[in-house]
């Protein structure tokens, strides 16, 4: 709920950013998007933006905007944030070509309204079937659709957004009874929880990631999907 309430706010934060920082305001709306929202254990909420644009380090390296972009997220949000930029976990634009041109020359002349560039979206190498791009269509987020491709490239067909009783999966093998959810954006560990042993007692495992390893590492997780379901797809 917490992405979704930054995803229904964002238009908001490249709007607090501009007044004081006009290049930096522009970018977010040009070239970034919230991809993941981490729940520390202390309660700080933890906000990761993907930006799609080669460089954009550059626009954001001052500390006093970084300021005024946290304190953005912060109001759109409602509550403290710490934030993190992260490069798009599908991929950057080419860094020549026209839609990168076209994001670099709106940062310059401070264009009013900004154009939006749709970022690169994660694809299958092989043409998905009616069936396999439905299960996509019900991806959330970035870095799911970007875990729906690699499982897909290892010849696995996981169902989207799985109901299981009162429970819901990110990704499901219903003939497996295995379920895989990304959690947050870093790893962590603890005990056993509650949605865990709930699975248990349907007589289902649970794999658990972590968005920062899929955004890093998307392929070794589909590989590790690959060798719990064995020969079953």
């Amino acid at each position: 709920m917490d992405l979704q309430r930054l995803f229904w706010s964002w238009e908001l934060v490249p709007a607090l950013v501009r007044p004081h920082a006009p290049a930096a305001g522009t970018l977010l709306a040009v070239a970034c998007r919230p991809i993941a929202t981490d729940r520390r254990r202390d309660g700080v909420l933890v906000v990761v933006v993907g930006c799609w644009l080669p460089g954009y380090q550059r626009t954001v390296a001052d500390a006093g905007v970084r300021a005024l972009l946290t304190n953005a997220v912060a109001t759109a949000v409602g509550e403290p944030v710490r934030l993190e930029l992260v490069d798009w976990p599908a991929g950057m634009l080419p860094p020549q070509s026209p839609e990168a041109r076209a994001a670099e020359q709106a940062i310059a002349t401070l264009a009013d309204p900004p154009p939006v560039l749709a970022p690169p979206a994660p694809t299958a190498r092989q043409r998905l079937s009616p069936a396999l791009q439905a299960e996509l269509a019900k991806c959330e987020s970035v870095l799911e659709r970007l875990l729906f491709t690699q499982l897909v490239e290892q010849g696995l067909n996981p169902r989207c957004q799985y109901r299981l009783g009162e429970l819901r999966l990110d990704f499901a093998f219903p003939s497996a009874r295995l379920g895989l959810d990304i959690d947050g954006w870093e790893r962590r560990a603890g005990p056993l929880s509650e949605r865990e042993a709930k699975l248990r007692g349907h007589g289902w495992r649970l794999l658990w990631c972590f968005g920062r390893e899929v955004a890093e590492n998307a392929p070794a997780i589909a590989r590790r999907v690959v060798q719990l379901l064995g020969g079953q797809r």
